[in-house]
């Protein structure tokens, strides 16, 4: 028993009596930051959570959008438009044609027109009196 004893007495001697006591090194910062009020006591100051504002409400509006138009629906409008604008032009140019050949034909008519002398008794009828 008395071995035990003298065990025991030794082992508690080569313990560290840091590792006993629970003392732990603080930093530089550490220090600063706590506050030491009886040698053997320290009180760290607690964080101070910052408190956010309230999260804004946000209103969003939502309605249909664009109609999504496919390549080749474009391609088709396009060509639509290009066989319009040729039909247009085909048009234009033949009321052009037809109407320049009116104008020709109305210069020529009454260039190639001309009054037939009246009868001596008719020219009196026509002339005011």
């Amino acid at each position: 028993m008395k071995r035990l004893r003298l065990y025991l007495a030794g082992f508690l001697v080569l313990i560290p009596f840091t590792a006993l006591s629970q003392v732990k090194e603080l930093s530089n910062t550490e220090m600063t930051e706590a506050y030491i009020l009886d040698g053997s006591i320290i009180v760290k100051q607690k964080a101070v959570q910052p408190t956010s504002p309230p999260p804004k409400k946000h209103t969003l509006k939502v309605g249909p959008g664009k109609p999504a138009i496919s390549e080749a629906e474009q391609v088709l409008e396009l060509d639509q438009q290009a066989v319009q604008q040729l039909q247009f032009d085909q048009q234009v140019t033949q009321q052009q044609g037809a109407q320049q050949l009116n104008q020709y034909e109305q210069a020529n008519n009454t260039a190639l027109f001309i009054a037939p002398p009246l009868h001596p008794a008719a020219q009196a009828q026509q002339l005011p009196a």
